[in-house]
């Protein structure tokens, strides 16, 4: 037994080549998974120009209990086939004959359909996650990062369409996708802003009033003009005079308020009140 297979809990490497599409690599599902894939009934439109990658999504999406709908081969055929369809995830390859990829997913995603880019390139995360991506897998996929994908895309639906926004940071020339709720503030500089999670931090050429927008739904609260807080971060709150709070993180990390954000503080968080 190879490795990989080893490590997945599989039966056998034969046992496990012989379940999976061609395209997905060798550390994939284990025996029991098939099982656990609830078939909810979730339809998916494939949009891949290669007739292969478009059997292998098939064969993924059946297998991790989703309804697969007539694919498309070209962006204006996957058009016509979402507004009859009306599917609810679009699994969506980044170059197609007539169109880019990405500017489909701005199309199918401005609704309830989740999109998932799938490509083989390794350059276009930042830019699927800003054309409405709830995900972006690479080729040649793996069953366990697919069903990944899948399982957000259930939970997304299931909480009734509220997206959990993904953060791109950077650090040591690397970008990463960071989940809001492991960053404990966000701190502007400049610039930039730069993202605390843990003892690290990543940098982002965003902006703080439009990611207190954004991340508002999530749990952070603007303390003041250059913090943004995490409130599930917050391990206790003490009152700092004339109306300011001076937070306690989890991490032992403190920030302090200002009387600005006073109201907005107390009116999401049941505070007393202190003296002004």
């Amino acid at each position: 037994m190879n490795d990989a297979a080893a490590n997945d809990g599989l039966a056998g490497p034969r046992a496990a080549e012989e379940s999976l599409p061609p395209c997905i690599t060798v550390y994939s599902r284990p025996k029991a998974t098939r099982a656990l894939m609830p078939a909810d009934g979730l339809r998916a439109l494939i949009v891949d120009r290669d007739p292969e990658s478009r059997a292998c999504l098939e064969r993924l999406c059946r297998a991790n209990g989703l309804q697969p709908l007539p694919p498309a081969e070209s962006g204006a055929r996957a058009l016509r086939l979402a507004r009859t369809l009306s599917p609810d995830l679009v699994l969506v390859e980044a170059d197609l004959p007539d169109m880019a990829g990405l500017e489909l997913l701005e199309e199918l995603t401005s609704g309830s359909t989740v999109g998932v880019l799938v490509t083989a390139r390794t350059d276009l995360a930042l830019r699927a996650y800003e054309a409405g991506a709830l995900d972006y897998l690479v080729k040649p996929l793996g069953s366990r990062r697919f069903a990944q994908a899948v399982a957000r895309a259930r939970v997304w639906r299931a909480g009734g369409g509220d997206r959990m926004p993904l953060l791109i940071g950077e650090r040591q020339h690397r970008q990463y996708l960071l989940d809001p709720a492991r960053v404990e503030y966000v701190e502007a500089e400049g610039n930039y802003v730069i993202f605390h999670v843990a003892s690290r931090e990543y940098l982002s050429r965003d902006t703080l009033k439009r990611l207190e927008l954004t991340l508002q739904a999530c749990g952070f609260l603007r303390i003041e003009n250059s913090l943004l807080l995490n409130v599930g971060a917050i391990e206790y709150a003490v009152p700092f005079g004339r109306g300011r709070f001076v937070f306690t993180l989890q991490s032992g990390i403190t920030l302090r308020s200002s009387l600005t954000y006073r109201a907005g503080i107390l009116s999401r968080l049941p505070l007393a009140r202190g003296r002004r």
